[in-house]
């Protein structure tokens, strides 16, 4: 297999100038509420690279002359150090772009009739960013109030999405919101799984399953203010293990039976592991796409979501991947044994 790799900066192809200086580079995607980000250590032994600047953007693009290339994403500089004899310059650059905006402190409320989704359009808005929110959140309704209390928006927007079971990221222009752990895009869209036999790993993979998280009902209450009556929601099967019960009463229907369906789903996503390294001219889907197994045995041919992928591109490409259990967020229901 012969690799390709592209490095563009500001929009201008700089791979040829980088021929030979890369000692390391990394990409670092997540399923979850951490930036991705880009670390390269360049060698500037003859003086004949510019530093870049913080703010600029670079932009990854790698494959495989036999399978084909495809964009890893593109990143703002954050931070260059240059170090050494050689004068190496660190960079570390991120996919988010968390400019001040978005990570100024405020005090602000949204009101029924609004939804979650008229939540997130304004914080994208207000920042500069589209907003690409899947419709099962968007169309969540506000029972009363939802409000942002000395919080940056990235922040309450990243707290909102956790109580419904979602996850909040800024990539590509765009403050993306969509389900955890179900392999989709913010359209609604299954992403397109990535088929897995042993004979496509590196050795070394591993394939587990754990006890300790493994829960029976998910319960969460709240208080009806105009019967003064408890009322409790669950969600999940009782039969899988010890229930797990919020310690705190929740203000609304709709955030009990959000906490109790995002509960369930985390602790069932989280019954068992997936890693492993693709051997060369496989892509693996970026962090929070699906990756099924075939031809493992037992009950480990299944479907998993990409927490966290690693693709290291200096000597060649290795990607590497962690993943959980796919599953989605159950249904919350009321639940009469409290």
């Amino acid at each position: 297999m012969n690799p390709i790799v592209q490095i563009w900066l500001n929009g201008q192809d700089i791979s040829g100038r980088l021929a030979g200086r890369v000692l390391a580079a990394r990409i670092d995607e997540t399923d979850g509420e951490k930036t991705d980000t880009l670390r390269l250590k360049v060698s500037n032994y003859d003086g004949r690279l510019s530093k870049p600047a913080t703010g600029a953007v670079l932009e990854v693009v790698l494959g495989w002359r036999e399978t084909g290339i495809a964009k890893q994403g593109s990143f703002k500089v954050q931070e260059v150090t240059k170090h050494g004899e050689a004068a190496v310059f660190d960079i570390t650059a991120q996919a988010a772009q968390l400019d001040k905006t978005l990570k100024t402190q405020k005090n602000r409320n949204w009101k029924a009739p609004k939804t979650y989704g008229d939540v997130f359009q304004q914080l994208a808005g207000d920042n500069g960013l589209a907003a690409a929110v899947h419709a099962s959140i968007a169309q969540i309704k506000i029972e009363k109030v939802v409000a942002q209390h000395g919080e940056s928006d990235m922040h309450f927007a990243t707290r909102l999405a956790r109580s419904v079971g979602a996850i909040a990221k800024v990539a590509e222009g765009r403050l993306v919101i969509v389900p955890k752990g179900q392999g989709q895009s913010a359209s609604g869209a299954d992403i397109p799984a990535l088929v897995v036999t042993p004979n496509d790993l590196h050795d070394g993979w591993s394939l587990g399953a754990k006890e300790r998280p493994k829960r029976g009902k998910c319960k969460a209450s709240m208080v009806d203010r105009a019967s003064g009556k408890r009322k409790t929601f669950s969600a999940g099967d009782e039969s899988n293990g010890p229930d797990y019960v919020f310690p705190h009463i929740f203000g609304t229907e709709t955030e009990a039976k959000n906490a109790a369906s995002a509960h369930s789903g985390h602790f069932k996503r989280n019954e068992a592991h997936f890693r492993g390294a693709l051997r060369a001219g496989i892509i693996a889907p970026a962090a929070g796409g699906i990756i099924t197994t075939s031809g493992f045995g037992d009950d480990d041919d299944r479907d998993w979501t990409i927490k966290h992928k690693s693709t290291a591109f200096h000597a060649g490409i290795e990607i590497s991947f962690d993943c959980e259990v796919k599953a989605a967020n159950p249904p919350a229901k009321e639940d009469s044994s409290g």
